[in-house]
């Protein structure tokens, strides 16, 4: 639904002419766009920020995410798992804040790392793959 373009956002939803407010939910700074949510928001990215870290990743968000995200390397593919599961945090935590249910941002950091950990569970990883060490550099 997010690479579609097909979220309710509150922009979808004024042009269905519905009367809402087009402020975003999670920082009530701009029109909530789909692009608006997962690249410009000041949550999701303060948040993507954090996921980086735990991935021991220190760079900017930016176009870098997009760029090795379409990767096939194994750090690639490891990436992209905490990609998936930020966007469907994203729209979550969005979803609890429209229905009054906000989450503590550590909560959802957890949730990520969980969902990762289940994906990752029984995989064989070799360590020593030095193709993957570039991602990092």
């Amino acid at each position: 639904m997010a690479i579609l373009n097909r979220l309710h956002t509150r922009e979808r939803l004024i042009a269905c002419d519905l009367n809402t407010d087009s402020s975003c939910l999670l920082c009530s700074s701009a029109t909530e766009t789909r692009d608006h949510i997962f690249f410009e928001c000041g949550f999701s990215r303060r948040f993507w920020g954090l996921i980086l870290v735990l991935c021991g990743i220190i760079r900017s968000i930016g176009t870098w995410a997009m760029t090795y995200l379409k990767g096939k390397s194994l750090i690639d593919c490891i990436l992209k798992l905490p990609w998936t599961a930020f966007i469907h945090i994203i729209c979550c935590e969005r979803n609890g804040r429209l229905f009054g249910k906000p989450s503590n941002p550590v909560v959802l950091l957890s949730r990520i790392q969980e969902v990762v950990r289940m994906q990752l569970n029984g995989k064989q990883i070799n360590r020593m793959d030095t193709i993957n060490t570039n991602s990092f550099a």
